[in-house]
């Protein structure tokens, strides 16, 4: 679950309320959850103690302001998982994005299809995906 559109508030802190909900339905499901984390969104808005287990923040990488997408698409493919975001990924898909290299595009446009998934939250907070985690 990637924290970059989960929840936020003014003042811009990140509200990590929404990944609690995510990974809460994903362990409720019997599924460990490993979230990416921008380094700035971290330094903003620090990683709450009940969260650091399964949250990774990001290295910073100079000139290369996307690079949470691509280590969100790297884990993805190394655990062939679902990958849970908003982000259609369509420039690491379509465009050969920097870094993007053959792997990354052929995963996107094949298994990506079938575990790629999109999500919202319902006036409760409570977190819905669009498909369920695997059986």
């Amino acid at each position: 679950a990637s924290g970059r559109d989960m929840s936020k508030f003014g003042n811009n802190k990140f509200d990590w309320q929404g990944v609690r909900a995510a990974v809460k339905f994903y362990e409720e499901h019997g599924v460990t959850p490993q979230c990416v984390c921008k380094s700035r969104t971290a330094t903003i808005s620090p990683v709450p103690k009940d969260l650091k287990a399964c949250v990774m923040v990001c290295p910073i990488v100079d000139g290369k302001p996307d690079v949470d997408d691509l280590f969100t698409i790297r884990l993805a493919i190394k655990y062939n998982c679902q990958l849970v975001d908003n982000d259609n990924y369509r420039d690491w898909r379509d465009e050969g994005k920097y870094l993007a290299d053959d792997a990354v595009r052929s995963w996107l446009q094949g298994p990506a299809k079938e575990l790629k998934v999109s999500y919202m939250f319902d006036t409760s907070g409570n977190f819905i995906p669009m498909i369920g985690p695997p059986q």
